[in-house]
């Protein structure tokens, strides 16, 4: 199996995931919708619940946007360049993109590490936290990693190219 089709399967996997607890989180607003407002009768976990779903599918779909490019992206710099600066350009903007992602991540993974030592949980379900900020460095490492084989796919594909 090459890198591409395993890289494929799990852009498959988080985006089908991600958008299962999509529907899932919508399903379960719009259900306690109707309960509150006609037969005023909320469902008191909801809420609680839709917050979990929404940090769990932003972060898996997280990688999904990375693999298309779908981030906002200032390009009035390297747009001015070509050939090998322009390279350069690109490779230092992974290199921060990789950075930050990994930073951001080493914090989730203290905040993980915090919760689960204090034992916290959610306040009406009782789902330890940790295992909410989990998804958090899950779809930031796999980002980082897209990222970094977006450039390295690239310039394996033009190789390619240019050998035939």
């Amino acid at each position: 199996m090459n890198v591409n089709k395993f890289i494929g399967y799990i852009l498959s996997f988080f985006t089908y995931t991600a958008a299962i607890l999509l529907t899932i989180c919508f399903a379960m607003v719009f259900i306690d919708v109707v309960f509150r407002y006609f037969l005023n009768k909320p469902i008191a976990m909801v809420d609680e619940v839709a917050i979990i779903l929404q940090v769990a599918f932003v972060f898996l779909a997280l990688v999904q946007v990375e693999r298309n490019k779908g981030h906002l992206n200032v390009t009035f710099l390297s747009d001015h360049f070509r050939g090998y600066v322009k390279t350069i350009v690109d490779i230092a903007g992974t290199v921060v993109t990789v950075g930050v992602l990994s930073y951001v991540s080493w914090g989730a993974y203290l905040l993980i590490q915090q919760n689960y030592e204090a034992h916290t949980r959610t306040h009406t379900v009782g789902i330890p936290l940790w295992i909410i900020y989990t998804f958090i460095p899950i779809g930031l490492i796999f980002a980082a990693f897209t990222r970094i084989t977006n450039h390295f796919i690239k310039d394996v594909e033009s190789d390619d190219k240019d050998v035939d």
